[in-house]
């Protein structure tokens, strides 16, 4: 357990086996009726079809994400879907095991806090569940991760609400962690206190600290001391890759110049974006070079007419090496939802570009705003 002043924070770790926070979203087919004479792979073959967009989305017939919603949906199917974002055992397992299992460690006592990242929400649902029955003063803190930022893991506030599992009520307050901040926290457990945390716990035991930072001050019990939970779920040799990319100095690599990660939430807050109307006058008054950050079966699934497809990583690397347009040549970027373009356009303003625009809300809201998409 790793001390904050006055208030107990124990950190209770995951063992390694395989638990619903690991279950695949693999559909598996029971032993089949012999008399079935439907088509299906063969015993043991994993068939792969690349998805054309991000999100599902019914309209879509031809997407192979769509079919096979469609297709586990069908009444009478034999399939079997774990999807452990909407599956209830996911929950059940929680509330049956990690609670206990926290009561038990308190010597029956529940914690004055639980903390907790949301990502399925199973383990923050089923554990809250039972703390709450033990004792209904719990206080449960929610943790996302911040908005067009990525931890492994974890939601961003947007995404947990497509998260079947997740109810708003389960939690008396949510809170944002960054990127880097869960790689700090994740440094402090691996080496002040010997937990081989992964970057989601590192992102709980941040979220845990600063927010019981501001109860130091407060009176405690009769006891002096109160309790705080936080749950490690990972383990950081899964996660050296997230690491290298973000922080390459750790991995006794340099630290690569142009990076998303030096970025502050001011400079993508005010990262110069503009809305579908404006970017269709602009599109045909300036001629800007319009370049689409998405998969390659989302672009060629439908897109923005004369736009070039650069997919998110890819443009990722080029920056690195400078900027990759003529400072000339105005520049809109589009993405989904209009959040990873937002901080592609304040890194290359940030770099020296005079005119690099994200569009605001994406391709989505040029979609819902009726504006003509093309198909390649």
């Amino acid at each position: 357990m790793c001390p904050s002043r006055k208030v107990r924070v124990t950190a209770v770790q995951s063992p390694g086996r395989s638990g619903p926070c690991q279950a695949s979203s693999r559909a598996a087919k029971p032993d089949a009726d012999p008399g079935d004479q439907r088509s299906a792979p063969p015993a043991g073959r994993v068939e792969e079809l690349p998805g054309q967009s991000e999100c599902l989305d019914p309209t879509a017939t031809d997407d192979p994400l769509t079919l096979f919603h469609r297709t586990l949906a069908e009444s009478g199917d034999a399939y079997l879907h774990t999807d452990q974002y909407f599956n209830v055992r996911n929950t059940e397992a929680h509330a049956t095991g990690t609670g206990p299992e926290i009561v038990k460690d308190l010597d029956g006592n529940a914690p004055d806090w639980f903390i907790a990242c949301v990502g399925t929400a199973g383990s923050s649902t089923g554990v809250a569940r039972v703390l709450r029955e033990h004792d209904p003063r719990v206080r449960v803190v929610g943790l996302v991760a911040a908005k067009s930022d990525f931890i492994p893991g974890i939601r961003t506030l947007d995404e947990v609400h497509e998260v079947g599992l997740f109810d708003p009520g389960t939690y008396d307050t949510i809170a944002s962690v960054r990127a880097d901040e869960a790689i700090d926290g994740m440094l402090v457990l691996n080496r002040r206190c010997g937990i081989m945390a992964g970057p989601t716990g590192g992102a709980a035991y941040t979220g845990a600290v600063r927010h019981l930072r501001a109860y130091d001050d407060e009176p405690t019990g009769e006891n002096g001391r109160r309790t705080a939970v936080f749950i490690v779920c990972d383990r950081v040799e899964s996660y050296l890759s997230y690491v290298r990319q973000r922080r390459p100095e750790l991995l006794g690599r340099p630290r690569r110049a142009h990076s998303l990660a030096e970025l502050s939430d001011t400079e993508v807050r005010a990262a110069p974006a503009v809305a579908v109307p404006d970017a269709r006058a602009w599109i045909e008054r300036e001629q800007p070079l319009v370049v689409d950050l998405r998969s390659p079966y989302a672009y060629a699934a439908l897109h923005i007419d004369g736009s070039v497809n650069i997919v998110d990583e890819l443009f990722e690397e080029l920056v690195h090496g400078g900027l990759p347009f003529s400072r000339s040549r105005p520049v809109l970027l589009a993405c989904p939802v209009g959040e990873q373009s937002a901080r592609y356009a304040a890194l290359l303003t940030r770099m020296g570009h005079p005119d690099v625009r994200s569009l605001a809300g994406g391709i989505i809201a040029w979609r819902d705003a009726g504006t003509p998409l093309v198909r390649e």
